[in-house]
């Protein structure tokens, strides 16, 4: 709650400041004057706290409107102790969002509602690439409440963001804070791959809050609290949220068939630098990313992407590879942001439009994606 009060005191400042700068005739004498500022600072002290009050019923509101819609999920297995998580209502079908390593070797799984009610529930589909898992009651559960969903695409730094969860077996815990960045990589520990266009967020965000929704002051999840970034196992101010677009399709695709594939280019790359430039005597203005190694079979080699003529030789690079620098006319300056566009945008089958700079000019390429394998590092 400490950014909400920083903001909101730094405001109320502001417009005490404005009120009390307002002129006193100058015909007043000293008596009337300062009478007259003691009643403009009370009058601005009493609006001050009217603001402050509505904002703190404002959040209670959401934290009412969501709550009913969260769960805590405790995990019994044969390796570990009772472990404890987050997870929340998908659908009226009764379909619940986790993280995947909440429920990971679960055994039993007892989900729990805000109003005492608790419910067995089993893992039906999985997707380690991104952490999440999706559960379904044994049992018919009457009155679900499903969570109102967000665009995280739309979402920017300074934002107010809302974690709800069970922090350290806490149940039903709020922390609030903002978005202090957005198109953050991170990795799962499941898989080579990264969760892509993550939202890095200082809501208190600490073990028992995983799979819980991360929602803004309109109620809308944006995100599932994932992990934190700490050299020991509480809040650093550093959380972080698989983005709800990428949740929006993994989990559609996890209800649909069981399973989620994501685009594949078949390329391993590297963001341009200066030192790379010079090296590869780019143009010092050029920004993208500089393919070093594309696949043999893959949807890059046969559209016929160049890589660095010295891979696989044991020669320091040429860095003469093919430079991407858009995908479907969007610019690309980075390794993260391809990842974040075929991750978010893409689906194995569809045609993609690279520009690429090769022999000092850009063209167009044409590639149909591919499906992306499983634990490799390559995109």
């Amino acid at each position: 709650m400490r950014i909400f009060f920083i903001v909101i005191v730094m405001f109320l400042m502001t417009l005490s400041m404005v009120s009390c700068s307002i002129k006193s005739p100058k015909i007043l004498d000293s008596t009337t004057q300062n009478s007259k500022t003691k009643t403009e600072t009370n009058l601005a002290s009493d609006s001050s706290i009217e603001l402050l009050k509505n904002w703190e019923s404002h959040i209670n509101n959401v934290y009412k409107t969501v709550i009913p819609s969260v769960v805590q999920i405790e995990v019994n297995s044969f390796r570990t102790n009772a472990g404890y998580g987050t997870g929340f209502i998908w659908d009226r079908d009764g379909h619940i969002v986790t993280n995947f390593h909440v429920v990971q070797n679960a055994q039993d799984i007892t989900v729990t509602f805000a109003d005492g009610y608790e419910y067995e529930a089993e893992v039906i589909a999985s997707d380690i690439d991104a952490d999440l898992a999706l559960l379904t009651f044994t049992e018919l559960v009457p009155n679900l409440k499903p969570v109102s969903v967000g665009n995280s695409s739309a979402i920017y730094p300074g934002q107010f963001t809302i974690a709800l969860g069970n922090p350290f077996g806490e149940a039903f815990t709020m922390t609030t804070g903002i978005v202090s960045a957005v198109d953050r990589l991170i990795a799962t520990g499941f898989t080579d791959y990264k969760i892509p266009a993550v939202i890095q967020t200082d809501a208190a965000i600490n073990p028992g809050n995983s799979g819980g929704p991360l929602v803004n002051i309109q109620g809308e999840v944006i995100g599932i609290n994932t992990q934190i970034k700490s050299g020991i196992r509480q809040n650093s101010g550093v959380g972080f949220a698989v983005p709800i677009d990428l949740v929006k399709k993994v989990v559609t695709s996890l209800i649909n068939t069981g399973t989620h594939e994501y685009a594949f280019l078949g390329i391993s790359g590297v963001d341009l630098d200066r030192s790379i430039k010079e090296k590869g005597e780019l143009p010092s203005d050029l920004l993208g990313v500089i393919v070093l190694k594309v696949d043999e079979n893959s949807p890059s080699k046969i559209a016929g992407i160049n890589e660095d003529s010295n891979i696989g030789f044991g020669n320091p690079l040429a860095y003469d590879g093919d430079v991407i620098t858009a995908v479907d006319d969007k610019s690309i300056k980075s390794m993260e942001e391809l990842i974040n566009y075929l991750a978010l945008y893409k689906t194995p089958g569809t045609t993609t439009d690279l520009t690429v700079f090769r022999d000092a000019q850009e063209i167009s390429v044409e590639i149909e994606l591919g499906y992306r394998p499983k634990q490799t590092k390559r995109y």
